[in-house]
């Protein structure tokens, strides 16, 4: 373990002699103000992001918009298989409520689940294919009409909106 640690370490002060060397011999970025920008906007990314951003752009072509990835309101904790501590997988102020542990991840099956026979009996089939066909309609309908529902304010709380 403790020639682990010293490569470790090399490593690590390999790459902070890099950038302190770089920021030496002052190679830095300058940053820029948008020049003619009436507004910058930062959404979180899901299937709703970019048409509301493309819909601002048309109305405001002045305005810059970004897509971000976010908390989607799941806090939890997330432990690898052979991993000793959990990460954090939430936002700072949320304290997570569930652990999701990674587990047989190098079992093999014995069978293949899309060649099985199991896979393709009649009953499972016609399931299948009705939840396709409500599926769809359950789906246009949450994206035609949406509504205010309590699970988003929690996600809207977390925020601080």
């Amino acid at each position: 373990m403790e020639v682990l640690s010293l490569w470790q370490d090399a490593f690590e002060w390999s790459y902070y002699d890099d950038v302190l060397s770089g920021l030496s011999k002052g190679n830095l970025i300058k940053a820029t103000d948008p020049v003619g920008t009436s507004f910058q906007a930062m959404f979180c990314i899901d299937e709703r992001e970019c048409s509301l951003r493309r819909h601002i752009e048309s109305i405001d072509p002045k305005c810059e918009t970004f897509g971000s990835p976010g908390f989607f309101g799941v806090e939890f904790f997330f432990k690898p298989e052979h991993g000793k501590f959990t990460d954090k997988l939430c936002p700072a102020p949320v304290q997570p409520a569930y652990l999701i542990k990674e587990i047989n991840t190098s079992k093999h099956l014995e069978k293949d689940i899309l060649f099985d026979k199991q896979s393709y009996h009649p009953e499972k089939v016609g399931y299948t294919l009705l939840a396709l066909f409500l599926g769809r309609y359950y789906v246009g309908e949450k994206s035609l009409f949406p509504k205010n529902e309590p699970r988003y304010f929690k996600c809207f709380w977390a925020y601080g909106c």
